[in-house]
């Protein structure tokens, strides 16, 4: 879960946004531990942005 007290930053600009258009999950293939598959599922956050849109 994405930090509660921490304001995201666009990924076009990099400045700091106070309002989070959607949350979305994704699920990342990593490599291999130990002969096992490993999966990570990432919660992102995306921002609206009032510079970049």
């Amino acid at each position: 879960m994405p930090h509660p007290t921490r304001f995201p930053s666009c990924g076009g600009c990099q400045k700091t946004c106070s309002s989070t258009h959607e949350y979305c999950e994704r699920t990342v293939r990593d490599l291999p531990i130990l002969g096992r598959a490993v999966r990570l599922r990432v919660l992102l956050r995306r921002v609206g942005c009032r510079d970049c849109g």
